[in-house]
Parts: C-alpha cells; sequence; structure tokens
C-alpha cells in the first residue's frame, strides 16, 4: 500500500482505495466507465463546491454584521469605527467579494458541466 495523489482533486489517497475519500473521484470509473458517468460526477463535485463556498460567504457577511453590531454597540455609529471594527469590516467584504467572484467562476463550470452531461447522455 502506498500513497498516491488522487487525479481529481490532487490529495494523498490509498492506492487501495476504490474512491478518493475527499472529492469521491473513483480511479477504476475513470478507467473503465462512460463519459456520461465522469460528466455526473464532475458535476456533482462542482455543486459541493458550490455549496461550501456559499456558506463560506454567508460566513464573511456574518463577519461583517458582527462589526457593525460592534461599532453600533460602541459608539451607536457616530462616531469613528475602532480598529478592530475597521479590520473585520475590511476583511469580511474582501472574503466575501473573493467568493462571490469564486461563485460566478463556478457556476459557468456547472453550466458547462450539465451541457457536457447531456451531450454524454445523447
Amino acid at each position: 500500500m502506498a500513497l498516491i495523489a488522487c487525479q481529481q482533486c490532487r490529495k494523498r489517497i490509498s492506492s487501495l482505495a476504490e474512491q478518493c475519500p475527499h472529492c469521491g473521484f473513483s480511479s477504476r470509473l475513470s478507467q473503465s466507465g462512460s463519459a456520461a458517468d465522469l460528466a455526473a460526477l464532475r458535476l456533482k463535485q462542482l455543486k459541493q463546491w458550490r455549496y461550501r463556498i456559499r456558506m463560506g460567504s454567508y460566513t464573511a457577511m456574518a463577519l461583517m454584521l458582527a462589526a457593525v453590531i460592534a461599532w453600533w454597540l460602541d459608539s451607536g455609529m457616530l462616531g469613528l469605527p475602532g480598529p478592530f471594527v475597521k479590520l473585520a469590516l475590511a476583511s469580511g467584504l474582501l472574503v466575501y467579494m473573493s467568493l462571490r467572484a469564486y461563485l460566478f467562476w463556478l457556476s459557468i463550470q456547472i453550466k458547462s458541466a450539465s451541457k457536457a452531461l447531456r451531450e454524454a447522455e445523447n
């Protein structure tokens, strides 16, 4: 038994594993599976990533909300925000915008994977 890199996610897995425990990719499926099976697996993985990234963007929004609440409790939003509030707002906004851009890219990938799946099934 040796550790090898998964062909899909590049994480280390056992050479005896039938499928990757991280992403679900099956090397046996890639060697003997049809194009429709591979396209369905790719679509499933992309949708899982979309879910994870959405949860991350919600967490970034919660961080920004917590910063605004802390600012409001501290000064009633009449004074200048403190360094913690500035840092939390800036980092929350940066993470949120980055994740939304990634979600946009993922939506394009999901559309192309759906199209590939439809073509493979026909």
